[in-house]
């Protein structure tokens, strides 16, 4: 299967939420991992400010 579209989100983290946003979004891999059609799906923590994913 060739992949020819893509989605990027961001998400933006409450202060003092942080860890709770990282949660959630690795909680969502076993889910997506069942889902036949996902190809890949990635979860990005970025450096820049420690509340964006």
């Amino acid at each position: 299967m060739t992949v020819t579209k893509a989605l990027f989100v961001t998400l933006e983290a409450k202060p003092g939420k942080e860890k709770e946003m990282e949660q959630f979004l690795n909680g969502g891999l076993p889910i997506v991992q069942e889902e036949p059609a996902t190809i890949a799906w990635f979860a990005i923590k970025m450096a820049i400010e420690i509340r964006n994913f």
